[in-house]
C-alpha cells in the first residue's frame, strides 16, 4: 500500500502540469557530472571557433592547456579559459531544460542539436569580441565584459524558450 502511495506521489509530481522544475533538477544532476568530462573538450572546441574568428582579422592565435594565446605587435596576449566551461559555458542548464520539456525524444536531439550550435556560436564570438576589446580600449572591454556577465546566465533560458516553441506558440511546427 505504501509503495502504491508513493509511486502515485512520484507519476503526479513528475508529470504533472507543475513538473518541469523537478524533471529539471533530476537531469540537471547527471549532466552536471558528465560535464565535469565534456565541459573541457566544449572549451576546446570553442577556442579552436574563436582562433578562426581572430584569424579574419589577422590575429595569429594558440590554445595550450586552457589558455588562448593572441600574438599582437611581437607580443603575447593570453585569455586563461580553465573554469569557463563551469562560469560561462552554461550547456548544462540548456540541456537539462531539453530534457525536462515534455516532447518526443526526436525533437529533444534536433533542440539539443540546434542549442548547441547556436550556444558554441555565441562562446566563440564572446572570445572574440573579448579578445578585441582588450585590445583597443578597456572601456570598449568593460562593456562587452559586462554584457557576458549579464547575457551567459540567460543564454540556455532563452534559447530553450525560443526552440521549444514556449516563447512564439504561433510558429509551432509538428513532431518530426
Amino acid at each position: 500500500m505504501a509503495m502504491r502511495k508513493w509511486r502515485h506521489y512520484a507519476n503526479t509530481l513528475l508529470s504533472g502540469p507543475y513538473s518541469l522544475l523537478p524533471r529539471f533538477i533530476l537531469a540537471v544532476i547527471p549532466l552536471f557530472l558528465l560535464w565535469q568530462w565534456a565541459g573541457p573538450v566544449y572549451v576546446t572546441i570553442i577556442a579552436f571557433l574563436a582562433q578562426r574568428w581572430l584569424g579574419f582579422v589577422n590575429l595569429p592565435a594558440t590554445f595550450d592547456e586552457m589558455q588562448l594565446h593572441i600574438l599582437v605587435d611581437n607580443a603575447r596576449m593570453t585569455m586563461d579559459l580553465a573554469g569557463t566551461q563551469f562560469v560561462d559555458f552554461n550547456i548544462v542548464p540548456l540541456f537539462a531544460l531539453i530534457l525536462a520539456t515534455q516532447a518526443r525524444w526526436r525533437r529533444k536531439l534536433k533542440w539539443v542539436v540546434i542549442g548547441t550550435g547556436i550556444a558554441a556560436f555565441v562562446h566563440s564570438t564572446v572570445i572574440f569580441a573579448q579578445a578585441q576589446a582588450q585590445l583597443t580600449t578597456s572601456a570598449i572591454y568593460g562593456f562587452i565584459n559586462n554584457i557576458s556577465v549579464v547575457f551567459n546566465p540567460l543564454l540556455p533560458f532563452l534559447l530553450w524558450l525560443i526552440l521549444t516553441d514556449t516563447l512564439f506558440p504561433a510558429a509551432s511546427t509538428q513532431d518530426s
